[in-house]
């Protein structure tokens, strides 16, 4: 997947001719960020006083929406 990866974010054409599904790689990549950012979001929201909180984390979502947009 890494090559993968890098051939699509140097030349999407030729990763493409290359045999590269663009579409299926996107989503996959997709996926894979969310969940390792869910996962570690868990910590914040789990971590410091060892119990789930409700309203802890209140208008994080829109925040790292923005965050990943940037980057």
């Amino acid at each position: 997947w890494g090559y993968a990866i890098r051939a699509m974010v140097a030349s999407p054409s030729a990763a493409e001719y290359g045999g590269i599904n663009r579409k299926r790689l996107i989503i996959i990549v997709m996926i894979i960020s969310g969940a390792l950012s869910g996962l570690l979001s868990l910590n914040e929201v789990q971590g410091y006083g060892l119990q789930l909180k409700l309203g802890f984390v209140a208008g994080y979502g829109f925040t790292g929406i923005a965050v990943c947009l940037i980057g």
